[in-house]
């Protein structure tokens, strides 16, 4: 059995590679590492024992989740004017592997006494007044494609 004829973007074989022998378990294996490549492609898979052949279109669909927190995320706090808080995320991934990026932003804003340390630990400290109040803090995993956000509330 082998596998004759690639049709659509320059995605797992390029056309130096057009034919390529299945493994002896009958087993096909597609991969890309390229965003670029999500979407559906159309392969011809061609079964032939040298003399006959037959051939049949085959659809393979690459896709990306979001990255995602593996525990529960916070839903309230409640912090003390004038003293610091650290918060240690719960563990996080991605189920196909890419890099995160982790963002922190409220409304209103609290930029100014609120941040992340090493993507992996929220740092509050309320010195300051104006940073009295009920503040809605959304902490967004981001892999360059997908995005999950997750709302809290936090009282100073």
């Amino acid at each position: 059995m082998s596998f004759a004829e690639y049709s659509g973007t320059n995605l797992i074989y390029p056309v130096p590679y057009a034919t390529m022998p299945i493994t002896s378990n009958n087993t096909l294996r597609f991969f890309t590492n390229s965003f670029f490549d999500i979407g559906v492609h159309k392969f011809k898979l061609t079964l032939t024992d040298g003399h006959m052949s037959s051939s049949k279109d085959l659809f393979v669909e690459f896709f990306n989740n979001p990255p995602f927190f593996i525990k529960e995320v916070p839903i309230n706090m409640t912090i003390k004017f004038n003293n610091s808080f650290e918060y240690l995320l719960p563990p996080y991934m991605d189920a196909e592997g890419n890099n995160i990026t982790v963002f922190l932003s409220g409304f209103p804003p609290v930029n100014a006494f609120m941040w992340l340390e090493d993507q992996r630990k929220l740092l509050i400290n309320a010195t300051e007044w104006s940073q009295v109040g009920s503040f809605k803090v959304n902490i967004s995993l981001w892999d360059s494609q997908k995005i999950n956000s997750y709302f809290f509330n936090v009282t100073i």
